[in-house]
C-alpha cells in the first residue's frame, strides 16, 4: 500500500525498467503497436497511476503492472505469440525488451491459449 495515496502497488518482474513515467509511456506505445499488427480490439493508456485497458467494446479495466496488462489483454481476445517475437534490432530500448518479455512469460503460463468472457 502506498503511504502517499492509499493506492494498492503491485510489482513484477519489469517494474523496475517501467519505474519513470517515460517508460511507461514507451511500454503503452509498444503495447497498442502489437495490438494493430495482431488486429487486436483492446488498446491501453496511461497517466500517472496504472494502466487502463480498453477492450474494443469500450470497458475499462485497470491493471498496475505490464504483466497484468498483458493478462487482461489475453482475456479479451488472445495474441498470436508471431506478433510478441523481438526482431533482434540492436536499437531496441530495455522498456520494449521488458514489455515483450513479459507478454512472452503471460503466454507462455498458457494464458495466451484462453478466453475467458
Amino acid at each position: 500500500m502506498c503511504g502517499a495515496c492509499s493506492r494498492k502497488v503491485a510489482t513484477d518482474p519489469w517494474s523496475g525498467v517501467l519505474a519513470t513515467r517515460r517508460a511507461r509511456w514507451e511500454a503503452t506505445r509498444t503495447v497498442n503497436d502489437v495490438l494493430r499488427r495482431a488486429g487486436h480490439p483492446a488498446r491501453v493508456d496511461v497517466g500517472s497511476g496504472p494502466w487502463v485497458v480498453r477492450s474494443g467494446t469500450g470497458a475499462a479495466a485497470l491493471a498496475d503492472t505490464v504483466t497484468d496488462v498483458w493478462r487482461r489483454l489475453v482475456a479479451v481476445r488472445p495474441i498470436d505469440e508471431a506478433h510478441l517475437a523481438d526482431p533482434g534490432d540492436a536499437s531496441r530500448s530495455p522498456v520494449v525488451l521488458a514489455v515483450l518479455d513479459a507478454a512472452r512469460h503471460v503466454s507462455a503460463r498458457g494464458v495466451a491459449t484462453q478466453r475467458t468472457e
